[in-house]
């Protein structure tokens, strides 16, 4: 897919919505740059989202042969997701 973008005069450039909805991107979110021999390559680095996907795939590797049933698995990851959505909406996200 591709769909252009200007830059500002200050250098800012919009990250068009449908890359923002597709790699999780919220205001206030980290990325970073790298230059490639093709050009810019722009990275997301949010460590939060990161840490909290890291922990709810542990949590379903704990569970996958374990007789926990199907109700408090669902229970543990979306506890998970409260988390993270507690901690960008006390950050100001």
């Amino acid at each position: 897919m591709l769909i252009s973008s200007k830059v500002t005069s200050s250098g800012q450039v919009t990250i068009p919505k449908v890359f923002r909805k597709n790699n999780l991107l919220s205001p206030g979110d980290v990325v970073e740059f790298t230059e490639t021999k093709d050009g810019l390559l722009l990275r997301s680095i949010n460590k939060k989202k990161e840490k909290s996907i890291q922990n709810i795939l542990e949590i379903l590797q704990k569970n996958k042969n374990s007789k926990t049933n199907d109700d408090k698995i669902m229970k543990l990851v979306n506890d998970e997701i409260r988390k993270c959505r507690k901690s960008r909406s006390s950050s100001g996200l």
